[in-house]
C-alpha cells in the first residue's frame, strides 16, 4: 500500500511538472501574439498613412485632369472662333 502512494505521488509530481511546462509554453505563445499583434498595429498605421498620402494625389491628378480638358477646351473655343471671324 506504501508503496502504491508512494507511485501516485511521483505520477502527480510527474504531473505538475507537465502542466508547469506546458503553462510556460503558453505564457511564451502569448507573448510571440502580444509582439504579433503590436508589429500588425503598426503596419496597419503606416499603411493607413500611405493610402491617404496615395487618396491625395489620385485627387491632385483628376484636378489637373480636369483643368488640362478645361484648357484644351477653351483652345478648341478660341480656334473655332477664330475660323468663323476669319470667314465672316
Amino acid at each position: 500500500m506504501q508503496n502504491d502512494i508512494s507511485n501516485l505521488k511521483y505520477a502527480q509530481s510527474q504531473m505538475q511538472n507537465d502542466i508547469s511546462k506546458i503553462n510556460n509554453k503558453l505564457e511564451m505563445i502569448e507573448n510571440k501574439l502580444d509582439e504579433i499583434e503590436a508589429k500588425n498595429a503598426s503596419k496597419h498605421t503606416e499603411i493607413y498613412c500611405k493610402l491617404d498620402t496615395i487618396i491625395e494625389d489620385i485627387s491632385y491628378l483628376k484636378h489637373k485632369e480636369h483643368q488640362t480638358e478645361e484648357d484644351l477646351y477653351k483652345i478648341k473655343l478660341r480656334i473655332s472662333g477664330s475660323i468663323i471671324n476669319v470667314g465672316a
